[in-house]
Formats: structure tokens, sequence, C-alpha cells
């Protein structure tokens, strides 16, 4: 039963009402609201009756405060002596007012109305207002918009849509929670500034808002300059950008949402311009809104007459000089237009949903001129045809194709599926969905225009693509623009990590193809090879041995492909043979003789970079195998399982570089063993590939899948430590971070066969570190060996050289506008180590990755940002202060020099930094301070001890246990301990 709450004095008014009205409420009489209020969360509450007397500005305003429960407005009901002024009440807002003497039916009549209306005003709220921003929602902003144009003709008014640049990368970034409260902030910014202005705001979707505001001189600069401000003053640690689209009123009866579709394209304008932040639509953004309007009339018409036709551009690999494939283009050849444009009326189709079936005529006829060209004894290649984003929402898109496919009786391998890197980032779970399905069933999938979504790398993990075509952005000025290179590069060679094939399109000029080739990307698509042309002239082609067909695997996608090459050898004879066949392809034989036990490995690389091959011959193989001189201690037992007479066998382990002196790599043996007349394993034979470069794209893999999976912060770092230290056979890693005047180790790993302690080497002064911070302005890495020179000081070298340690990778983690702010020490104690470029790279890439799931979970806020906010506060204070949050896991945040200097400390240890405290003082003084911090976090009330110093008992400590109610972490509160020094008098 609903709750009605009497808030009146006189006892005979109050029940005198409960009698009225306790037959359809539930009636609750107290004195003051304040007591009663917070025991009923489980009642619906809807109405407060107060005393006429009370009545006044401060307490009406009071009570409202209450009136938000459960998103219901209670209505305000005034009862007494009524002789003044009903305006003035209402003005206070009160919704309705019962008067003396007490009439039953007109006090339930009104009682009942004003809660109706308040029910109704709320139903209205809910309908009309935005449920994350409280401001209007899309329908209630068309409509209040145009209320307000309308009623104030004499005034022109501008209509703006605004969005934020990128805002799924905040999200990934800083997780949805502090997207949607970028959001609210916005939206609250907004409607002060509308206030100011004269004018209202609204949500239209995601991060798309609207404005409508009177017209003056220079409003785009105006607002865009506010928004910069307000923005600015939202603290996220990277810059926020925001687009507007302006669309100047002229035309009172266009209705307001045609308006806010002018203001979007305005905003496609300035996202398409990149240096400017707003744009207007004018005369050619009109005429584009009449030829939209054309298109559309004219679209069901070209349908029905046939004239959607594929027009194929041919793949062309550079190095074979041979077209390899096509991709099947979408044109429209009118009777009357000719033929239109792509780019004209592909949009409006992705618009309006007529997309699908255009696409679905043009993957017919992509079929039926296979069959012509197979008629014709041509050779197919395979054909790729774009998927539009509205077709991966059809949960039968695969099904379709396929009986498409057994209609005409073709391969689904000769019938590719492109699908375009924005559909990604507009529904990445849809994406991937639709994506895994159609890899399921055994579709080629290929991603179009890979870079022009500003998407990370991740996006390659996350979906199972066969090959991604390179946006022809990353050509433009490649020759001037030595970052851009840098990117391509790297999206080949990770391409190649995950066995995806790149093709680069746009390449129209003979530079840019070697460029491509230099860089290892050997196929390519564009105006430089081909252009698009007609089913018929593609055949002319083919059939006059203008191209030539057919493609080839690269290289290095060949020698992934050679696992099972001996798997058919059956005598010793055929050895010599199949070297011949491997030596191109960076693959070794080896033999093995079970009664010698010799190891004979052919044509081993004597030199690094492989110019000089020998035969290599180890006797007493198994025995140094099993005392670790040729294979990873850890490996050991996996490998020697080769020997165990299986007949075929493949193994994965990391073999000694023993013609290089020193490191591991990663290397995968497949092979099988001879037997003799007995059935005693003889001989073995097999190929030895090295994988270096998949398991460290597999280790890249592992660890960016612990930062997008880990809820725990720090457990999550030390995992992808570890993750690290064992897979690159590492004997330590040290995060450390700055932390006032010193770097310390944050975070670290040390393998379990090192006995040397880590706060050994750690802390390091500021200054100290500042010739490192000088280098990483000019280099990415630094690589030393203690036995040999390096440029650094012999501080520098005492600092990181310590103990026993030989060989040292030091990489610079930097805030978000570059700064350094700490560095990630890669550490060999018991041996030297020579480092390949390919392990460098793959650990910058890392610690790049490391650097982003730092600033993701703010725990450079915390310190840096939290730390240096408090030290400007408190470095001076004489007091010491602590500061950690409370939980499962006490996680330091702050501690001053006053600290350190009272308990006569020089180092704390950040996973046990309490213990430095605790060791300062007896056992029954621990306990003291534990049950202080115990009781503090419990009741939220401040705790203070007066205690002496096991080092000076004559100085007594003053310790204040202070908690502070807000959360700084999700499980943890804030504790502050602050500790003074008094001597005994």
């Amino acid at each position: 039963m609903d709750t009605i709450i009497i808030v009146i004095k006189d006892s005979d008014d109050c029940l005198r009402l409960k009698e009225f009205l306790s037959s359809d409420y539930h009636i609750v009489i107290c004195s003051e609201l304040e007591n009663i209020i917070d025991n009923l969360n489980d009642n619906r509450i809807v109405a407060i009756i107060m005393d006429l007397d009370d009545a006044t500005e401060v307490n009406v305003a009071k009570y409202s405060s209450y009136k938000n429960i459960d998103n219901i407005q209670i209505p305000l009901i005034v009862g007494g002596n009524f002789t003044g002024n009903l305006l003035n009440l209402l003005n206070l807002g009160v919704s309705e007012v019962i008067v003396k003497p007490y009439n039953e039916a007109i006090i339930k009549l009104r009682i009942n109305n004003a809660i109706r209306r308040a029910e109704d005003n709320e139903y209205r709220i809910m309908a009309d207002f935005d449920t994350l921003t409280k401001i209007y929602n899309r329908t209630a902003f068309y409509r209040e918009a145009k209320k307000l144009i309308t009623q104030n003709q004499d005034i022109n008014y501008d209509l703006a849509c605004f969005d934020i640049d990128r805002f799924k990368i905040i999200n990934d970034i800083y997780g949805s929670s502090v997207g949607d409260e970028l959001l609210i902030y916005i939206a609250n910014t907004g409607v002060k500034r509308m206030k100011k202005l004269g004018g209202l705001i609204g949500r239209l979707s995601g991060d798309l808002f609207a404005i409508v505001v009177p017209h003056q001189a220079n409003i785009e600069d105006l607002l865009l300059q506010q928004m910069n401000e307000d923005i600015g003053n939202f603290d996220l640690g990277i810059k926020v950008v925001v687009s507007f689209g302006y669309y100047n009123i002229d035309d009172l009866s266009l209705p307001v949402n045609n308006m806010c579709d002018r203001a979007m394209m305005a905003i496609k304008k300035v996202k398409a311009k990149y240096n400017t932040s707003y744009a207007t639509y004018d005369d050619e953004l009109r005429d584009q809104v009449l030829e939209e309007q054309r298109i559309i009339d004219e679209m069901d018409r070209a349908f029905e007459n046939d004239e959607f036709i594929p027009y194929y551009q041919p793949k062309f690999n550079m190095v074979t000089r041979t077209y390899i494939g096509y991709e099947a283009l979408m044109r429209w050849q009118s009777p009357t237009r000719g033929m239109v444009l792509p780019s004209t009326f592909i949009p409006v189709f992705e618009k309006n949903g007529f997309i699908s079936k255009a696409d679905r005529v043009i993957w017919r006829k992509v079929c039926q001129d296979m069959v012509i060209a197979r008629q014709k004894g041509h050779v197919l290649l395979p054909v790729s045809v774009n998927v539009s984003r509205i077709e991966l929402y059809d949960p039968e898109l695969g099904n379709t194709i396929l009986k498409l496919l057994a209609e005409y009786e073709l391969s689904i391998e000769l019938f590719q599926l492109e699908i375009t890197e924005t559909a990604y980032m507009q529904d990445s779970n849809q994406m991937i969905e639709a994506v895994v399905k159609l890899k399921e069933l055994g579709f080629t999938i290929l991603m179009d225009d890979f870079g022009s979504g500003f998407s990370s790398l991740n996006i390659l993990k996350e979906l199972p693509f066969d090959i991604i075509k390179i946006d022809l952005a990353f050509l433009e000025h490649f020759d001037k623009n030595n970052k851009a290179e840098k990117i391509l590069k790297s999206v080949i060679q990770m391409a190649k990590r995950l066995n995806m094939e790149v093709i680069a399109e746009g390449v129209e000029t003979k530079r840019q193809e070697d460029f491509l080739v230099e860089l290892g990307c050997n196929r390519a698509q564009g105006y430089r090879f081909a252009k698009p042309a007609s089913a018929s002239k593609i055949a002319y082609m083919v059939e006059n041995g203008v191209i030539g067909v057919g493609d080839t695997k690269d290289e290095d996608s060949a020698i992934v492909n050679i696992d099972d090459i001996l798997t058919t050898v059956y005598q010793q004879g055929e050895v010599d043979w199949y070297r011949q066949a491997l030596l191109e392809l960076n693959a070794q034989v080896f033999e093995y003789d079970f009664k010698r036990d010799n190891m004979i490995v052919f044509d081993t690389p004597t030199k690094e970079n492989g110019s000089n091959l020998a035969k290599m011959e180890i006797p007493n193989y198994l025995y140094n195998v099993s005392i670790g001189r040729i294979v990873h201690s850890k490996d050991v037992k996996r490998y020697q399982t080769v020997f165990n007479g299986n007949q075929e066998f493949k193994v994965i382990y990391r073999r000694f570089m023993i013609n290089h002196g020193s490191g591991y790599t990663w290397v995968k043996d497949t092979g099988r063993i001879i037997y003799d007349e007995d059935n005693k394993p003889k001989i073995c034979i097999g190929v030895s590939r090295v994988i270096s470069d998949e398991k460290l794209n597999e280790q890249m893999m592992n660890v960016l899948s612990v930062m997008e999976q880990s809820t725990d912060f720090d457990s999550s770092i030390n995992h992808i430590l570890a993750e690290i230290g064992d897979d690159f056979l590492l004997d330590r890693i040290t995060l450390l971070l700055e932390e006032g005047n010193n770097y310390r180790s944050v975070y670290a790993w040390q393998d379990e066969s090192i006995e040397l302690e880590i706060s050994d080497t750690f802390p390091i002064v500021r200054t100290e570190l500042q010739e490192i911070v000088t280098y990483f302005k000019e280099h990415q890495i630094i690589v030393v060996n203690k036995n040999e020179g390096n440029q650094f000081s012999k501080q520098i070298n005492k600092n990181f050289f310590d103990n026993q340690v030989k060989t040292l990778v030091i990489i610079s983690l930097n805030d978000d506008i570059g700064e350094f702010i700490g560095c990630i020490v890669f550490t060999m104690i018991n041996d030297y180590r020579q480092w390949r470029d390919d392990e460098l790279w793959a650990l910058q890439e890392l610690v790049k990755g490391i650097n982003v799931y730092l600033n993701k979970e703010k725990i450079f806020n915390r310190l840096d940002s939290i730390l240096l906010t408090y030290n400007r506060v408190m470095e001076k204070l004489n007091d010491g202060i602590l500061m950690f949050t409370y939980e499962s896991q006490p996680q330091l945040l702050f501690i001053n020099e006053a600290y350190r200097k009272i308990l006569n400390i020089d180092d704390i240890n950040v996973t046990n930094f309490l213990s430095t405290y605790y060791r300062s003082v007896d056992l029954d003084v621990q306990k003291q301070i534990h049950q202080a911090i115990e009781k503090c976090v419990e009741t939220g009330e401040e705790q203070t001890l007066y205690h002496p110093l096991k080092t000076c008992e004559k100085q007594i400590i003053k310790a204040k246990t202070i908690y502070n109610l807000s959360p700084v972490k999700e499980n943890g509160k804030l504790v502050i301990i602050s500790i003074t020094t008094k001597q005994c008098t």
C-alpha cells in the first residue's frame, strides 16, 4: 500500500486525516520528517502533508529535498486554517491546499488529484528526458526546439549538433563509467550555458548532442571556446576534441529532425578536414541533400531495371607481377544519368538500408560472371565482395551466400567477403560475432580500409581476418612522413605475425610500389596496376594474354606450412633431397643416430646473418641436452619425449644459439623415427625451424589478453611481468615509477632461482636518474652489457649493475603528453645476453601496451597527479603523512619526507609499507595501531594514539588515524595516518 506522511503538530488533525485516508493509504505520522524518511525505503511515498504554519520558503525547500523517492515527485500538501494568498503557497512549490473544516470527500479528491498530477509529471519526465544525462532526449528536443523557434519568430536561431571525436577510444581506455561521467558533465555545463544564451540542449544518441541558440556574430567560435573551456575542466588525462555542425535556421517549416540531419552533415565535413572543429551547412551541402533525395527517388526504379552491375578491380602481386584476384565494386549504369559515382549513391544506400538489396544483386551477378569465365576455360581467381554493416545483423547471412554459391556450383574459396573497419568501430561486438560465424562456415574474410577508423592493432587480435586491406591514407605523402612509414611497417609486421596477408589499396605510382615492397607488402590494388573494369573487359584481357594470373605464398608464409614435410620420409637416403627443398625456406634438416648418441644438423648458419652454412655435429647429444647445454632447462623434459620412440613427433622448445655464443631462440621440430629390423629406434630425421616471430606474437597476444580481461590491476600487472619474464627467459623485471624525489620499484618480478633482494638495487634518487631521462628524449631503448663499455656515468652503472647483474634492457614509460615518469628494467643476472632485434622490438611493443594499461587504470593519476598535489601541500609539513587505501591488500598512495625522518627509514616496501611503522614500536603498540585503523575504518571517526618509538623512548609519537568517507578505489577507502613528534618532559 502506498504511504502518505503527515507532519502536523496538532494531534487531533493528524488523527482526523488518518481516519479519512487510512482505507486507501498507509499513514505515517511524525513530528520531524528527518526522523522517519530513512526508515521507509521499502515504502512508496506518494504524498507529504505539512502544517500551514510550516509552509515557509525554507521548510518547503527542505521538504522538497526528500521528494525524489523511487523516481516519483512527491506532492507537498498544506493543511490548516487558510486565509492567505493561495498563489504564494503554490509559488513556493506546494502542490495542493486543504483547509479546515476538513471534508473527507474533498480531502480525498484533492490528494488523489495531487498524486495523479505528480505521477503524470514524472511519466512525462521519463518520456522526455534522457535517463543518463537528465536533459531532453531526441523526441523531446525536437518538440521543444520547434516550440522555441515558432514562439519567438522575431529571433533568428541556429541549430548545432556536436559529438566527441573518437569517443569509443575514451571508453576503451578509461571504461564506460568514465565515458558516462563525461557525457553527464557536458550535459550539465551545456544546460548552464544555454540558460545564459536563451537556448536549449538535448542528447540525440550516444555522444551526439544538439542545441538551439539565438544567432549572434561569431556564435560558432563562442560555443567552441566555451565547450573547450568546460571540457578542459574535466580531469580526464587526454585531450577531448568536439566537432560542431551548424544549421542556420532560415525555414521555420522544416522539421527539426531534418535540421539536425543537416547539422550532422556539416559534422561529417569537419571530420573529413582534420584542420577545423566546426562547419556550417551551406549550398554545397544543400546540393548534396537534393542529390540524396534524387537518388532515393530513383533507386527502386534502378533496381527493377537491373541498372546495378559489378566492376572488377584486379589485385596485383608486385613480386611475381601477376594478378591474384579481383574486388567486385558496385556501379550504377543509369540510362538518363550515365555512370553514377559510387561515392554519390553508396552512402545514401547505407543510410537508408537499400544497400542490402543492392548488394545481393551484385553478389548474384558476380557468380554469373564466374560461371561464364569458367565456361570459357579461364582460370578462376577469388573475387571479394563488399558486405555492408547492415548485413552483419542478418543471422542467415552466411547461409544465404552458401545457397547462392551452391546454385552456381562455385567453391567458397572463390567468394571472399570484405568488411570495413568502420563497421567494427560502430558495433564491435556485433561484428566480432558475425565474422566468427562466417569463418566457421569457411569464408575468407578481408578487412577493408584498415586504418580509416582509428582502431588499434588489437582489432587484428580480436577478429579472425585472413587479409587486411590498408587504407590509401597510409600512403599519402609517405615520402615526407616518417611516422606514417613506421605505422605502416608496424601494421605489416603485426599482420604477418598473425599469418594475415596484407593488400595496399590506392597505389598509383612506382615510388609507392617500391616503398611497399621494401616494407614487405607484396600485394596491392590501384590505378598503378589496373582500373576497375566490366566483366567483358576483364575477360578480353585474360583471353589476349594482357595479364598473367595466379598467386604464390610469400617466402615467410611458406615457412609456416612446412611442419609436415618430413612425415613421408622413410629412408635415410632421402635426407639430402629434402635438404635442397628446405634450404630456401630457412629451415634445417637434422639427423640423430640413437646408437652413437650423435646429432647432425645440416646447413647451420655460422654467422648471425646466415651468410655461411655448415654441417654441425654434436656428440653425446642427449647427455648435453640433459645438463642444459643445448635446450633450456625449463624445456628439457618436453624435448626428451621426442626420443621416447613415437614414430612421428612435433615439439616446441627453446634452444641455445650455439654458434652465436649466447641466448636462446624458440624452435619447432617436426619429424619421424626410422626403426631397424628388430623394431628398435635407429635414426631420427626431422626439420628444425626457428619460430621466434610466431612465439613473440603469441607472447604479445597473451599479455594483451591479460590486460583486457583482468579486473584486478595489481595482480594483472604482476601476472604480465611474470609472463614476460618466463617467455623471454629473464632473471628479473622491475617497474620503476616516479614517487616524490625518487624512482621506486612499484612492481617487480624475479625468477625463483635468483636469491638477490630487489630492494638491494632500488630506489634511485631523481637526480641520479636524470642522465637516463635525458637519453630517452632522443632514444627509445637502452641495451647494456656489464662487460662492455657504455656512455653512462659511474653513478648510473652503480645503480643498475649492482650485485651480479650482467645485462640490462631499459625502456621508458611516459604520460599522455610524452613526459618521462618511469621505466621498466629487464635484467639478466647470471649470464650475458645478446639480444635479437625482434626480441627488442617485442619488448618495446609490450611496454607500450603496459604504458597504456597504466594510463587506463589511472595509476599515473595516483602516483603522479595525486602524489604531486599532496607533495605540494604536505611535503613541507613537519607532520609525517602516510596515505593508503584500506582493503584486503592495502595499497600505498603517498608518503612524505617528514614521515621517513620521524621513523628513521630510507626506503618503504610498497607492498608491505605498514611493517616499517610496526617495526619502530613494541608489540603491544603494534596491536593498538592496528586496532585504531580498524576502528577508524569501521566507524569513520578519527583515532588518536600516543606512543614511544623503540629507537628513542623519550620521543613520543602522536598518531592520528583519519578515514576519508569517499572511496578512491572500488574496493578500498582512503586512510591517512598523521604523526607528530613530541619530547617527553
